[in-house]
C-alpha cells in the first residue's frame, strides 16, 4: 500500500515537472499550439482597394478560444492599390486576426467612398506569410468565430 502510494506520488511529481516549452501556454490544452517568435505578413486589403494610410492591425489570438489577447501590432496600407506589411515577435499562439479600417476607392465610381469600412481575416502565421483580407475572409472570419464559440 506504502509502495504503491510512494509510486504514485514520484509519478506525478515527473508529470508535474515535464517540459512544456513548446507549448503555447505550457498546459495540455494548447497541445499543438505552437507560439511563434518572429513572424511577418504581407498581402492586399480589398472591397475596393484600400487607400493609402488606412490602418492594419494584427491582433493576437489565444489558440483554442480564438480570443484577443490584447496584444497589437500595427501597420498601415502602403499604396492605393491596398498593400500592406506588418511584422512583429513573441506570439502565444500562430493564429491572428488581421484588421484593416479606412477608405477604399469605390469599384463603380473610381473616388473614394464616403465612410470608412472594417475587414477582418483569420490567419495562421505559422504556414504562410501572405494574406489577403476582404469581403470573402470577413465572412469566413465570422463564420470561424461562430464555429469556435460552438466548440468545433
Amino acid at each position: 500500500m506504502i509502495a504503491t502510494l510512494i509510486l504514485f506520488l514520484t509519478a506525478l511529481l515527473f508529470i508535474g515537472c515535464s517540459s512544456s516549452d513548446d507549448v503555447a501556454g505550457g498546459t495540455s490544452i494548447d497541445k499543438g499550439i505552437v507560439a511563434l517568435e518572429q513572424w511577418k505578413v504581407e498581402g492586399v486589403s480589398q472591397k475596393g482597394p484600400f487607400i493609402t494610410g488606412s490602418s492594419v492591425d494584427v491582433l493576437e489570438l489565444e489558440g483554442n478560444s480564438m480570443l484577443q489577447t490584447g496584444k497589437i501590432f500595427k501597420s498601415y496600407i502602403k499604396s492605393d492599390k491596398g498593400d500592406f506589411v506588418v511584422s512583429g515577435n513573441a506570439l502565444i499562439s500562430p493564429y491572428a486576426l488581421l484588421e484593416v479600417n479606412g477608405y477604399y476607392r469605390n469599384e463603380v465610381s473610381g473616388k473614394k467612398s464616403s465612410s470608412p469600412l472594417t475587414l477582418n481575416a483569420i490567419v495562421d502565421l505559422s504556414d504562410r506569410e501572405k494574406a489577403n483580407v476582404n469581403l470573402l475572409t470577413h465572412l469566413e472570419y465570422e463564420r470561424v468565430k461562430h464555429l469556435v464559440s460552438d466548440g468545433k
